[in-house]
C-alpha cells in the first residue's frame, strides 16, 4: 500500500486512495518522494466547501492546490514529543522523516495507545515470572 501521492495528482485520486485503503491522510511529495505535505478527509471537505456550486470540480482540483504542511517528526523524538507533535497539529497522523525529508514512518494516535498496551502487558510479564 502506498500512503503517498504526488502533488500534481487530482484531488479524485485522493478520495479514491482515501476510501480504498481506509486511511485519515495521505502524504504529498514530490518526484524525488521528498514529503512536501499532507492531505486528510478534513482538507478536502474544506475544498469542498469552495465549490458549492458544482461539488463534482473538486474531482480534478490539484493536490498541490489543497494540501497543506504539518510538522513533521524525526527518528529521533520521544514518545512524548510525538504526542505534542500530533496534539499541536490536530491531526489523526504524523509522518516521521529522515535528513533527506523521505517518510520512513507515520504514527498515528492509534499507534501509541496500542504500544502503551503492549508496553503494559510486557511489564505486566515481568513483574509476574
Amino acid at each position: 500500500m502506498d500512503f503517498y501521492i504526488t502533488s500534481n495528482a487530482s484531488c479524485g485520486e485522493v478520495i479514491e486512495k482515501l476510501l480504498t485503503e481506509k486511511l485519515s491522510c495521505i502524504a504529498v511529495v514530490n518526484e524525488c518522494n521528498m514529503l512536501l505535505g499532507k492531505i486528510s478527509k478534513k482538507d478536502i471537505m474544506h475544498e469542498l466547501v469552495e465549490h458549492s456550486n458544482n461539488y463534482l470540480e473538486i474531482i480534478n482540483v490539484p493536490v498541490k492546490n489543497v494540501y497543506r504542511v504539518p510538522p513533521f517528526g524525526l527518528p529521533t523524538h520521544t514518545v512524548y514529543e510525538v504526542i505534542a507533535l500530533l496534539l499541536s497539529s490536530n491531526d489523526q497522523c504524523l509522518f516521521i522523516v529522515d535528513c533527506n525529508q523521505r517518510i520512513v514512518a507515520t504514527v498515528a494516535f492509534i499507534d501509541i495507545m496500542d504500544y502503551i498496551l503492549n508496553s503494559s502487558e510486557i511489564h505486566r510479564e515481568i513483574n509476574v515470572g
